[in-house]
C-alpha cells in the first residue's frame, strides 16, 4: 500500500542544531531501533543531535535492501510527520514505511532521495493511523540521512521494572565439549567412555554440558537415524546415560550443527573457475577419514573457501576407477598463490592415493545450512525447513521422556560398513530415553563471515525455529520437538553475535505468523534464548579482524550484551531464560581473544581471575546459564596455536594420558563451593563489591577492575587496581574469608573476627567474605 506524503524542506540556523524542537517528537532511544542484518554500526547517528554525521550501517551488507526498523509500539503513536536531515546531498532511494498496528500491513509513506544538502526534509502524512513500527528501507551506504525525527500523537512510555528470578552461581558453571572429549571412536559398546576423561569432567562439579553433534552423523541417509553409535562411531547416548545416572540434575544436550549429506549433495558442485593443481606427498589413512598432504604446482584464481573437490589428474591405475580417488574436504583455506606450497587436507578414508600422483583441487559450495540448493532463495517458506523440523521431532522422540511416539528407521554399520560392524553395536529404535533435556538446531547460523550461503537473519530463522519447535503450530506432521514431547525444551540456535536484532525480528514475525497466547504474550518458537559472547576488543563480532586482544568483562561489551538479552527476555519473551552458550579466553599471547600476562599475573592467572569475575557479573546481570568454551583442547600441540578458541580449555590431557585441570579449571571447581548463592545487590562499583545470599547466609565478592591502555593497532595493556575497602557488616561478629588457591580443588578459608565492619585489601583476583546475617 502506498500513501503519498507531502514533502517540504527547511533549513537549520547554521549552528548544527534545529531552530525549533517539536513538542510532539517521539523521544526515540537506541533501544527503539534494530537492523536484521550484518551491520557494523547501530543507528545512534540518527538520534544524537549531531547534524554533521550521517548514519552508515555498513558497506558490505549481506541482505539488501536493508531495513532500519524503529519499534514505536510502546508509544501507541499515530505519526503525522517524518523529518530527515540530509547532510550529504547524494542520490538515494530509501523507502519510508509505517507498519499498521491493527493488521501488520506495511504502508509506504514516502521516498527519501537524499538529493538535498544541509536541509531538513519533511514528509507530512495526509492521514494518520496507529503504527507499531517505522521502517527505512535503504542500502548499505549512508542512505538514511544524518538525523531522524518522528512527529505525531503518542503516549509517553516508561520502561517497567522487571522482577526477574535470579539463578544460583552454580548454574553459570557449564561447558562445551565434543564426542572425543569423553569417548573412544569405533569401540565396542560398553567400552567407549574413557574413564580418566569422564572422571575429570565430573570432578569439576559443572551443571550443564553443551555437546557439539553433527547433522550428518545423526542422519547419514535421508530418514535413517543413527544415535548410539552415530554414523562416525561415537556412542553419544552411552555418555549421556552415564551422566544422567551419576548427575541427574546436569542439563545435557547436543547442538545439531552442520549439514546433512543428502542436502549437501544438492549444493556441492565443483567450480572449475577456482582451484589449484598439486602433487601428492603423502596420504595418511585413519580408516573412516584421512589426511592428504599435497604440494601445489599451479593455481586458477584466488580466494578463501571452505569446501573442496579432489580428483585424480594422473592416469588411473589398473584395477581402479577415477571414482575411487574422488573425495571432498571441508578445510577452510585459501587457494595457494606461491608454489610449491605444502597443504594438508582432511579427506575420506581408505583412498588409494600414493606419493607422486597428480591431483586437481576445485572449489565446492560453502554452505553449512540444512537447506536444499533449490530452496536457497525460499528462506521464508516453512517447507524449506521441514528437514530441520523432522530432525527436531526425532531427537525429542529419542532423547525426551515421551515413549508414545511413532517408530523411526535406523541406520547401522552392519548394513553399510561390514568391517566395523564386526564389533560395533547396531542402532536400535529407542524412544523416551530421557538422556537429554533440550534441542538446539544449528550452531551460529548467522555466520556473517561466511556470506549469504551461511547467514540467516531473524526473518529466516523465525520460520526455521518455528518448524523445529512445533512444526509451525502443528501445520507439519511429525515436525518439531513439542509434537514429540511437550515437556522437551528448545533453545534458539546459538547466535554468533551478541546483539538482539535477530531476536527482535523473530518477535514480530512470530506475532504475525504464530499469534498471541492465552496469557497475552506472543507465541515465540523457543523456550531458551541463547547467544555467544566473547570478551575482547573486537566487540560483538567473533571475527573483527585487525589487532585484537582479550578484555576483562567490566571493560568490554559483554555485560552490556547480557543486559540487552535479559531486557529482550523480560520485555518480549515473557521472561524466558537467557543462556550464554559460548564464552571463554585463550592464553596463547597471539590469540585475538587472549587473557594476557601482566604485572604479577601469568596468562593462566589472568584468565582464571577474569573467568570468575565474568561468572559473578553474569549472575548479577540476570543471565540464567552459561557454557564455557571448551572442556579439552585438541591436543598439547595446540598450545602453540594462536587461532582463537584453540587454548580455551578447562582440562588438559597430558602426554601420559593422565588428566589435569588448567588453572581456570581449578577456579571453576573451587567456586562451586559457593554455587548455591544467588545475587542480591551491588554494594560498590569501584571496587566491585557484589552481594549474594543463600537463606540467612550472605556472601560478598570483592575485586578491583584493571586500568587499560590501548593504542591503535596494538593489544591492550593492563595495570592492576588495588586498595583497601571498608565493608559494612552491621550486627556481625565473625566472617569467613575465602580465596582461590592455584593448583587446588578447594578454596582457602580463614575465620576473622569483626565488629560490624571489615577492612579488605582487594586486587584483580576476587575474594569472598561469607557470614550469617
Amino acid at each position: 500500500m502506498l500513501l503519498t506524503a507531502w514533502m517540504t524542506l527547511s533549513c537549520h540556523n547554521g549552528s548544527g542544531k534545529d531552530v525549533q524542537a517539536d513538542p510532539d517528537k517521539l523521544p526515540l532511544t537506541l533501544r527503539n531501533f534494530y537492523q536484521d542484518n550484518n551491520y557494523s554500526d547501530k543507528p545512534s547517528a540518527l538520534i544524537d543531535g549531531d547534524l554533521k554525521t550521517p548514519f552508515v550501517p555498513a558497506w558490505n551488507l549481506i541482505y539488501q535492501p536493508n531495513d532500519v526498523v524503529v519499534d514505536i509500539s510502546d508509544y501507541k503513536a499515530s505519526i503525522k510527520k517524518i523529518r530527515i536531515y540530509d547532510g550529504q546531498g547524494d542520490k538515494f532511494n530509501t523507502k519510508l514505511i509505517l507498519v499498521r498496528k491493527d493488521n501488520e500491513q506495511e504502508v509506504e509513506v514516502g521516498t527519501y532521495t537524499g538529493d538535498k544538502y544541509e536541509q531538513w526534509v519533511e514528509f507530512t502524512l495526509p492521514t494518520s493511523f496507529e503504527a507499531s513500527r517505522f521502517i527505512m528501507r535503504g542500502g548499505a551506504n549512508g542512505s538514511y540521512g544524518n538525523e531522524l525525527e518522528l512527529i505525531g500523537d503518542y503516549t509517553p512510555y516508561k520502561e517497567p521494572v522487571y522482577n526477574r528470578t535470579r539463578k544460583p552461581l552454580k548454574d553459570l558453571l557449564g561447558v562445551n565439549a565434543h564426542w572425543w572429549d569423553f569417548l573412544n571412536n569405533m569401540n565396542m559398546k560398553g567400552t567407549a567412555i574413557v574413564p580418566a576423561k569422564y572422571n575429570a569432567f565430573m570432578d569439576l562439579g559443572l551443571t550443564s554440558l553443551r555437546n557439539y553433534g553433527n547433522a550428518k552423523e545423526y542422519q547419514p541417509i535421508r530418514d535413517k537415524w543413527a544415535f548410539n553409535p552415530v554414523h562416525q562411531g561415537w556412542y553419544e547416548e552411552d555418555l549421556f546415560a552415564q551422566i544422567k545416572k551419576d548427575r541427574p540434575d546436569m542439563v545435557c544436550w547436543s547442538v545439531m550443527q552442520g549439514q546433512f549429506d543428502f542436502v549437501r549433495s544438492t549444493w556441492d558442485v565443483p567450480d572449475p573457475n577456482y582451484g589449484f593443481t598439486a602433487t601428492v606427498s603423502e596420504y595418511i589413512n585413519h580408516n573412516t577419514w584421512g589426511v592428504l598432504v599435497l604440494e601445489s604446482t599451479s593455481n586458477k584464481n584466488t580466494g578463501g573457501f571452505r569446501r573442496w573437490h579432489i580428483e585424480l589428474a594422473s592416469p588411473v591405475p589398473k584395477g581402479k576407477t577415477a571414482k575411487d580417488f574422488a573425495t571432498g574436504s571441508s578445510n577452510q583455506m585459501n587457494i595457494p598463490t606461491s608454489h610449491p606450497s605444502r597443504i594438508e587436507m582432511g579427506v575420506g578414508g581408505n583412498l588409494p592415493y600414493v606419493p607422486g600422483m597428480k591431483v586437481i583441487v576445485t572449489k565446492g559450495q560453502s554452505s553449512e545450512l540444512n537447506i536444499y540448493y533449490a530452496d536457497n532463495n525460499k528462506r521464508d517458506d516453512l517447507s524449506t525447513w521441514e528437514v530441520l523440523g523432522r530432525m527436531a521431532y526425532v531427537m525429542a522422540s529419542r532423547k525426551g521422556k515421551n515413549a508414545k511416539v511413532p517408530d523411526y528407521k535406523v541406520w547401522s554399520h552392519v548394513d553399510y560398513d561390514p568391517e566395523h560392524s564386526k564389533w560395533i553395536a547396531p542402532n536400535e529404535v529407542v524412544k523416551g530415553s530421557g538422556t537429554a533435556d533440550l534441542f538446539e538446531g544449528m550452531n551460529e547460523p548467522n555466520a556473517f563471515w561466511a556470506g549469504y550461503d551461511d547467514y540467516l537473519n531473524g526473518r529466516y530463522l523465525a520460520p526455521a525455529w518455528s518448524m523445529m519447535y512445533d512444526g509451525n503450530k502443528g501445520q507439519f506432521k511429525n515436525c518439531g520437538v513439542k509434537n514429540a514431547d511437550p515437556a522437551f525444551k528448545m533453545s534458539t540456535s546459538g547466535l554468533a553475535t551478541a546483539s538482539t536484532d535477530i531476536m527482535r525480528a523473530v518477535y514480530w514475525w512470530s506475532k504475525k505468523n504464530r499469534g498471541i497466547k492465552k496469557d497475552g504474550s506472543v507465541d515465540l518458537p523457543f523456550d531458551i534464548i541463547q547467544f555467544h559472547n566473547y570478551s575482547y576488543t573486537g566487540g560483538v563480532s567473533q571475527y573483527a579482524g585487525g589487532v585484537q586482544g582479550g578484555l576483562p568483562p567490566e571493560l568490554s561489551n559483554v555485560l552490556d550484551a547480557a543486559d540487552e538479552f535479559v531486557w529482550y527476555s523480560n520485555k518480549y519473551a515473557a521472561g524466558r531464560e537467557v543462556w550464554i552458550g559460548e564464552w571463554g579466553y585463550d592464553v596463547n599471547p597471539a590469540s585475538p581473544m587472549n587473557a594476557p600476562a601482566y604485572g604479577k599475573y601469568t596468562a593462566e592467572q589472568t584468565r582464571a581471575n577474569w573467568a570468575i569475575r565474568t561468572i559473578l557479573e553474569y549472575a548479577a546481570h540476570g543471565i540464567d546459564r552459561a557454557q564455557w568454551y571448551r572442556l579439552y583442547q585438541d591436543g598439547n600441540w595446540a598450545d602453540k596455536d594462536a587461532t582463537q578458541f584453540s587454548t580455551m580449555s578447562l582440562l588438559r590431557e597430558n602426554e601420559d594420558k593422565t588428566i589435569s585441570r588448567r588453572l581456570v579449571g581449578d577456579y571453576f571447581k573451587q567456586v562451586g563451593e559457593l554455587g548455591d548463592y544467588v545475587f542480591d545487590s551491588r554494594v560498590s562499583e569501584s571496587p566491585r563489591v557484589l552481594k549474594y545470599k543463600k537463606g540467612k547466609d550472605v556472601m560478598y565478592a570483592i575485586w578491583g577492575v584493571e586500568q587499560m591502555k590501548k593504542e591503535k593497532e596494538s593489544r591492550p595493556v593492563f595495570t592492576e587496581t588495588t586498595g583497601t575497602y571498608e565493608l559494612s557488616l552491621p550486627g556481625i561478629s565473625s566472617v569467613i574469608k575465602k580465596e582461590f588457591q592455584d593448583g587446588s580443588g578447594v578454596m582457602r578459608s580463614e575465620k576473622l573476627n569483626v565488629n560490624g565492619k571489615l577492612n579488605i585489601n582487594y586486587s584483580a583476583k576476587p575474594l569472598f567474605i561469607v557470614a550469617t546475617e
